[in-house]
């Protein structure tokens, strides 16, 4: 029984370990050297807003929202250490 346990153990280990080398999500990420998450989901949530406005009702600019990000300090990167929520996704055109 503990052979099984400590094989269990290691299948689980080796699944969460493969989880962290990738992602495969598509969600946008920002690196930032010391916002937490909350304060980068802010600052999006006010660029979202801000480029909402200035497309009058039409689709929203992803540059434009990367473009206020940047002015906030967040880069937009594939290995950003902060991640956009699925239920917060942008609904733009790059």
């Amino acid at each position: 029984m503990t052979i099984v346990i400590k094989g269990i153990v290691a299948a689980a280990a080796v699944g969460l370990l493969a989880g962290c080398v990738t992602s495969g999500s598509n969600q946008p990420r920002y690196f930032s050297a010391s916002a937490t998450q909350e304060q980068m989901m802010k600052a999006r949530s006010a660029c979202m807003s801000e480029a909402q406005k200035a497309a009058g009702g039409g689709k929203v600019s992803c540059g434009k929202v990367d473009a206020c990000m940047v002015s906030r300090n967040f880069l937009k990167s594939e290995k950003g250490n902060l991640e956009v929520p699925e239920m917060a996704a942008p609904d733009c055109e790059e």
